[in-house]
């Protein structure tokens, strides 16, 4: 392994990563770097280990201790399902399921892989067994309307959108805004960046870092928002997904969700200065004709 790669593991990782090596007694013969992401609000990144064994692992550092201790405690409910899971953790490190597999290309996604998709989404929104002591954690009714409005702020500051049309956005959203929210096991960022097809040709989602309780509708719209689908795919993905639960709720209040969706993953883009041109271009549509969801994805929807 060459000197740079070491310098960046003990860097990200310190002490805490050879320990866990130790844990799983193996030693690592090589690694490489697979994401890295530096801001004012977060540091985290992940890296390919082999051990000299042969076997494989990815080790990842988790943005804040509150999301490492998430993803521990509600990865082992997904156990039935092709979804990667932490091994041994320490600190803000952990040692996760290396999957062999081809990264999923958002343009080459098959109807049947569309369909499959929705279909694991929709089964981590079924699951219904969870810890005792964690459905406390799940945020309040008024978050994401609160969420909502620190975003559109934050993008006026950046000068993403004007007053006016960050104000027609706030006012739709309120309209649009759900009574009730169904809560419980959301994945965080389920879109085609995070899967990849296995050996057997199936669909395995190998970056969970963001699991969390939270209302499903949240979930499903920042999938929407980051998983850009041609009709035809978003057709069979809201099949897969129908399949396990309904779409009636999330389509009734579209402008709030996609406000909702839009707006954050626009904030989180500007801050690490990533082009986020179609996205904000969908938010300031909604915003030039209030209370219209402007997401052409959704004619999927029932």
């Amino acid at each position: 392994m060459g000197e740079d790669l070491q310098v960046a593991l003990v860097t990200w990782f310190g002490d805490d990563l050879e320990l866990l090596v130790k844990m799983l007694a193996g030693e690592v013969q090589s690694a490489r770097e697979l994401t890295r992401l530096v801001s004012d609000r977060q540091r985290k990144a992940s890296f390919h280990l082999e051990f000299t064994d042969g076997r494989q692992f990815k080790a990842r550092r988790y943005r804040t201790a509150a999301a490492i201790s998430s993803a521990v405690a509600l990865s082992p409910l997904l156990a039935a399902l092709p979804f990667s899971r932490v091994l041994v953790n320490r600190g803000l490190v952990a040692l996760e399921q290396w999957i062999e597999g081809t990264p999923l290309s958002p343009a080459a996604v098959s109807a049947e892989q569309a369909r499959a998709a929705g279909a694991l989404l929709g089964r981590i929104h079924c699951i219904a067994d969870l810890p005792t002591d964690l459905p406390a954690q799940m945020p309040a009714g008024n978050w994401y309307a609160d969420n909502i409005g620190a975003h559109l702020q934050e993008l006026v500051a950046a000068g993403a959108l004007t007053a006016s049309v960050a104000a027609r956005l706030h006012r739709a959203a309120s309209a649009n805004r759900p009574e009730r929210l169904d809560r419980g096991l959301v994945h965080g960022d389920f879109c085609a960046d995070n899967i990849v097809v296995d050996g057997s040709g199936g669909l395995f989602v190998v970056d969970n870092e963001s699991l969390q309780l939270a209302a499903l509708d949240y979930d499903l719209a920042r999938c929407w928002a980051r998983w850009p689908m041609s009709e035809s795919q978003r057709i069979a993905f809201a099949e897969g997904y129908r399949g396990f639960r309904g779409l009636g709720a999330f389509a009734a209040h579209a402008t709030f969700w996609a406000i909702q969706a839009l707006s954050q993953s626009i904030a989180v883009h500007l801050r690490h200065n990533k082009p986020c041109e179609a996205a904000l271009a969908a938010l300031r549509q909604i915003g030039c004709e209030p209370g219209t969801a402007r997401w052409p994805e959704l004619s999927a929807l029932p």
